[in-house]
């Protein structure tokens, strides 16, 4: 019978590491890292060269955009967002949970 998972199993070393036919976590860990690096280095650089997204890394280093700094005022969209936050926030000043409109 299978000691139930406790405090105590735990530092004595008893408890189980993991599931019978599960890998241990060491191996988990690995697997997941290795996912993250697949990514990171081979499934990004492939799709930076389509040629749609070349495009775009071309057409925003040449105007000197920096990807890694694209904030949300920036978007196109943003200037009717924030007039529609401002009436809402005159119609009712509580709105979103903010004391002064």
């Amino acid at each position: 019978m299978q000691q139930p998972l406790s405090i105590s199993n735990a530092v004595s070393g008893s408890a189980p590491i993991s599931e019978p036919g599960r890998p241990a976590p060491g191996v988990r860990l690995a697997v997941c890292l290795a996912a993250i690096a697949t990514i990171w280095l081979v499934v990004l650089p492939a799709l930076a060269q389509v040629s749609a997204v070349r495009a775009m890394i071309d057409r925003h280093e040449a105007h000197g955009v920096d990807p890694s700094a694209k904030f949300y005022s920036e978007l196109p969209a943003m200037p009717m967002i924030s007039r529609r936050v401002d009436e809402i926030r005159r119609a009712e000043p509580a709105a979103f949970g903010l004391r002064k409109p």
